[in-house]
């Protein structure tokens, strides 16, 4: 491989690298194999097996004795191969308040955070639900019934 600035020869080494691929700033590869540019630094990493580097950051995150923040939770759902779409139909909630949760312009809730973590760590314990297909239900409208006379005069 050769560096895209100087085009020079990387070599290979082992370091720490930021994972920011990932999604997230916080994740820190320990002893990583990295191509480095003697000029430029270090250049990229070399993952033989992301799948595997996306579990340990999933069950680092399931670790966490905090609540899932938004970049988090889109990385979990991404790592799941899950739409908004779907990850909002598995928890009974609209796509605009998963987004809301990723983008952290709402909370998500402690309840949410539970249902969240038992998701993404069983996912097959929340099949996605069932739409409904066909006509809407019908609506009935509301009949006010006029209070007796005994009730009006009990209340007065």
């Amino acid at each position: 491989m050769r560096c895209p600035e100087c085009n020079r020869p990387l070599r290979r080494a082992r370091r720490d690298y930021q994972y920011t691929e990932s999604g997230l700033s916080n994740v820190v590869l320990e002893g990583a194999p990295v191509y480095i540019c003697a000029q430029h630094g270090v250049q990229a990493a070399a993952l033989r097996n992301v799948l595997a580097v996306h579990a340990a950051i999933a069950r680092a995150l399931f670790a966490l004795n905090r609540p899932l923040r938004g970049a988090e939770i889109r990385f979990l759902r991404k790592h799941r191969g899950w739409s908004q779409a779907e990850l909002a139909n598995r928890l009974g909630v609209t796509e605009v308040t998963v987004s809301r949760w990723e983008t952290e312009a709402a909370p998500s809730g402690a309840a949410n955070q539970v249902v969240l973590r038992y998701l993404f760590m069983a996912p097959e314990t929340f099949p996605p639900r069932l739409k409904f297909i066909g006509k809407p239900p019908a609506r009935v409208p509301l009949l006010r019934i006029p209070a007796s006379r005994s009730t009006r005069r009990a209340t007065a």
